[in-house]
Order: structure tokens, then C-alpha cells, then sequence
């Protein structure tokens, strides 16, 4: 619903055989990862400011990979600049 906190909050698509854990800014890009990777495990973060939250407190194995909006065309650029900053460690 429209005006929901959603700092920390995650949907994870599980997949049993996975080795990749792809954390995707939206639930768009979520489902086209889920499409593209089937064999991928995808946390859907919601939105940029939340790809940080949820990274930190996800226990994952194996590669990790941020699919974070490409927003250079948009006024705030959100996805492209907050995603550069995340450490994956």
C-alpha cells in the first residue's frame, strides 16, 4: 500500500539449486531476473534506498549480484548512484 515503510523489508524467490543471490531493486526487475535465471535466488528490495538495508541483514551463499535500475535519464538518478555504494562483504 502506498506510503508503507518498506526499510529493511525483502521477497525472496527461492530457488533450490541456486549459486547466484540476486538482490534487485523492484519487483519488475525482480521478475525479469526470476525469468532470465531460473536457477537464481532474487530479493526484491523494493527501491534503491532499500538495497543496503536489506543486503546487510540477508545471510546468502555463493556470488551475489545487485540488479539496480539504470535511472541516468530520470531527475534523481536513484538506482544507478545508490547501488555503486554497497559492499557486499
Amino acid at each position: 500500500a502506498y506510503g508503507c515503510q518498506t526499510k529493511g523489508c525483502s521477497y525472496t524467490i527461492k530457488s533450490s539449486q541456486s549459486t547466484v543471490t540476486v538482490f534487485a531493486e523492484g519487483f519488475a526487475t525482480g521478475l525479469t531476473i526470476v525469468q532470465a535465471m531460473p536457477n537464481a535466488t532474487v530479493v526484491i528490495c523494493f527501491n534503491a534506498g532499500n538495497l543496503e538495508p536489506v543486503i546487510s541483514k540477508h545471510n546468502f551463499q555463493g556470488m551475489a549480484v545487485i540488479a539496480a535500475d539504470n535511472d541516468w535519464e530520470t531527475e534523481k538518478k536513484i538506482g544507478k548512484n545508490t547501488s555503486v555504494t554497497i559492499k557486499l562483504a
